[in-house]
């Protein structure tokens, strides 16, 4: 478990365990591996619990006694109580080892989300683990050999999704999963939590679920905010982000330290918004606005941190809002996985606008609308939406979906993007494993909201938080990935998360109180950077020196002809291939 320089190792015969932790703040104290109190087991611990507070309370009350206040401590001694049952009833972002000497065997475990990564190594000698894909890659004992199907998936979604690693021999664990491995024997990988997308378990009545939701996202606060470091709120100018503050101000004893990102052009700029949330619930709000000149110096620092390939552009102001918000607090609530958990991206409405879209008369379709969409240039959100819905009207239900989550190339243009010798065979299969693994009567909202939850989030949204917050020396914490309330998501139906072309329905009106009117009614602007105008201005030289044609085929992976050609598109706004480069 390795993410920076404060460490402590154990050593007991061909097992190994050590640990040395982000350079933050935290309730832990040194970081070293810490040990049950007959000596039979020991653990080193990676981040935190949320409900380490009433986990210790059931604990004391079931005869454990404690030395300290760690979370570790708590996690050895339920591990103890209740043997690997006990992950269950863990809830915060955490990976850890905990070895059992008695036993001779040790497991390692992610956690139910993925807000933590857990990679390892596995050869017929070794088993190796860390937190840190480059502690893995840095022992000298695995191999660096690219996996292609690794490359394959990230060209088209612009990040790699667990189990996959960009290098052949090392894996990432799955979350909601754990490793039990005993010291001479054969690995084990386990599942001992998942989403319940079961239709029996609905909650039928549209008040119930309101407020179920609003008592049970109150608690998950609560809970977060159970710490001695001192906390914050980020505050993007949406819904998701409004809610978390405002349940903050409601708890908290004193004013809340919010803070959001703004931009010189307004055209990516929401601190207006935020300022309303702000204004509402009284908090203390620190606003920072980014140009250009600000981001360039960070730019370096920000992708040299990178383990693996990772192209998700938004993680750039969640880095400068993270860095922002250090020098105030120690530790932030943030307002993500509301998305993916109440139906908040416009991809979810693609099935609502192809439906309209194939009701328009076939010539008008073909000699107006996509002949429009192919002449006009791509300079706005409105132009890349009308695309999307043409180029998706008449496939499937998810195959829509699997071509909205790709935000790079598209599997067509693969084939032309890589050299032949690196392409690879899987079709992200991944996607359609997780879609179609929900029992047939599932809604088809459930099924992407899952596969999100799955994919996306564990592989791009909670790695560019993590990645920001390391960067940082920041710790965030996630109040809507409290296990209760994605389990209590999953019960909510579909009808009421999305209905028609409103989303997150359910969500805005359990928390009506907590949002400015004007948000209610504003449309989602996403946390992002002018990258595509960047690419055409400031950046042009720097990406046309990094993707210059002797680069390329001194690489030996990519195509240039496609290369240039993505080029060419995106300096004339034929289409914006911002994403695309940036990868």
């Amino acid at each position: 478990m390795n993410e920076s320089e404060n460490e402590g190792a154990f050593v007991h015969e061909n097992l190994g365990l050590g640990v040395c932790r982000i350079d933050v703040k935290s309730e832990s104290g040194n970081p070293k591996p810490i040990f049950s109190e007959d000596k039979e087991l020991v653990i080193v611990f990676s981040s935190h619990l949320h409900n380490s507070a009433s986990l210790r309370s059931d604990l004391l009350n079931r005869g454990h006694a404690f030395e300290t206040l760690s979370d570790e401590e708590v996690v050895l001694n339920a591990y103890q109580e209740f043997g690997t049952m006990c992950f269950e009833r863990l809830t915060g972002a955490y990976a850890f080892a905990i070895g059992d000497l008695k036993s001779r065997k040790f497991v390692v475990v992610r956690d139910k989300a993925g807000e933590k990564p857990l990679y390892y190594h596995k050869s017929d000698r070794r088993f190796l683990f860390s937190s840190s894909l480059k502690s893995v890659i840095g022992s000298g004992l695995v191999q660096r050999t690219i996996n292609k199907e690794a490359l394959n998936h990230y060209f088209q979604l612009t990040y790699i999704p667990a189990p996959l690693t960009i290098y052949q021999h090392v894996s990432k664990l799955l979350p909601g999963h754990y490793i039990e491995i005993p010291i001479s024997g054969s690995m084990a990988v386990q599942k001992y939590w998942d989403v319940n997308y079961d239709t029996d378990s609905l909650i039928v009545d549209y008040e119930d679920c309101k407020k179920e939701l609003r008592q049970t996202l109150f608690n998950a606060v609560e809970e977060c905010m159970t710490t001695q470091l001192s906390i914050g709120a980020f505050l993007s100018g949406g819904i998701d982000s409004a809610i978390i503050t405002g349940i903050a101000a409601q708890i908290s004893k004193k004013p809340v330290d919010a803070f959001t990102i703004g931009y010189r052009d307004k055209r990516y700029d929401e601190s207006d918004r935020a300022k309303l949330t702000a204004q509402l619930h009284n908090v203390n709000h620190h606003v920072v606005c980014l140009d250009y000149d600000e981001v360039l110096p960070e730019l370096d620092r920000v992708l040299n941190s990178m383990d693996e390939p990772f192209a998700d552009s938004s993680l750039i102001p969640t880095y400068m809002v993270s860095k922002f918000a250090s020098d105030y607090v120690s530790s932030v609530l943030t307002g993500d996985s509301g998305d993916e958990l109440f139906g908040g991206y416009s991809k979810y409405l693609i099935g609502y606008y192809a439906e309209r879209y194939n009701k328009i008369p076939p010539w008008i379709r073909e000699n107006v609308i996509q002949k429009g969409a192919d002449l006009l240039p791509d300079r706005g959100s409105l132009m890349r939406k009308v695309r999307k819905v043409v180029g998706n009207s008449q496939k499937s239900v998810f195959e829509q979906h699997k071509s909205l989550m790709c935000l790079g190339f598209q599997r067509n243009e693969i084939a032309m993007l890589l050299q032949p010798h690196w392409l690879g065979l899987d079709d992200l299969s991944m996607i359609s494993d997780c879609y179609y693994s929900l029992p047939d009567n599932a809604e088809q909202l459930a099924r992407a909201l899952y596969t999100d939850f799955k994919v996306v989030l564990e592989g791009d949204m909670l790695e560019k938080v993590r990645r920001a917050g390391m960067l940082s020396s920041l710790e965030t914490r996630i109040p809507m990935l409290h296990s209760d309330v994605v389990t209590l998501a999953a019960r909510i139906p579909s009808r009421y998360k999305i209905c028609r072309r409103n989303t997150k329905v359910v969500l805005k009106e359990a928390f009506e109180d907590l949002i400015p009117k004007r948000l209610l009614t504003a449309g989602k602007r996403g946390f992002s950077v002018p990258m595509g105008d960047w690419f055409r201005n400031e950046l042009k030289r720097d990406l046309l020196e990094m993707l210059s044609k002797d680069r390329i085929v001194e690489q030996g992976i990519l195509n240039y002809s496609h290369i240039e050609l993505a080029l060419n598109e995106h300096f004339s706004s034929t289409h914006n291939r911002s994403g695309e480069l940036w990868a």
